[in-house]
């Protein structure tokens, strides 16, 4: 009966410690987390710049979303990524992890890809309507330009990525109107 009675004691203290490091613990766990999810998109967002770069070396200066075939229909210019797999300047598509990507409030498929911009100037993901403040909050910290508002599309002048002094990346809530504001994640290509 006392081995009984020190068991379910041991478990209650330990369910008890847990609990209060959760509590206590939680905030350095969330920082933690968005500090590393932050550094996957600057990650691959740079990698994307990279293919892209080498992509205009390769074909006289012109963009990955500007060249047949067209890439300005219907997916956001998410064949250009696509294009950059097929032709060797990235190994796979970059895969945003699940707990970052939006939930795709709008039904529309590209929304949880990274796209490239129609004029092939900055690169972008929509985030999670879940953690998306600490995401940006950490992309500022990590060197980014301050969140901003845009309207209209996502090119490296809307982000405000157009000023080569500034710096390449940042968090842009994009508001549709309605009351409907997606917040994505750009980089200037």
């Amino acid at each position: 009966m006392f081995n009984l009675i020190v068991a379910v004691i041991s478990i209650a203290l330990i369910a008890a410690l847990a609990a209060a490091s959760l509590f206590y613990g939680g905030d350095g766990f969330s920082k933690s987390s968005a500090r590393a999810e932050a550094a996957t998109l600057i990650s691959q967002a740079q990698q994307v710049a990279g293919a892209t770069a080498l992509f205009r070396i390769d074909n006289a200066g012109a963009s990955v979303s500007s060249t047949e075939p067209d890439c300005s229909t219907g997916t956001q210019s998410a064949c250009a990524i696509t294009r950059l797999v097929d032709g060797g300047y990235l190994q796979a598509k970059p895969v945003v992890p699940p707990q970052i990507v939006s939930k795709d409030p709008l039904a529309l498929g590209w929304i949880r890809n990274w796209s490239i911009s129609q004029d092939g100037d900055s690169v972008y993901v929509f985030l999670n309507e879940d953690n998306q403040n600490g995401i940006c909050d950490e992309v500022e910290r990590q060197g980014g330009a301050a969140r901003t508002t845009v309207t209209g599309t996502l090119t490296a002048e809307d982000f405000g990525l157009d000023d080569g002094s500034l710096p390449p990346f940042r968090c842009a809530d994009l508001d549709l109107g309605g009351g409907l504001v997606l917040t994505a994640f750009g980089a200037r290509i």
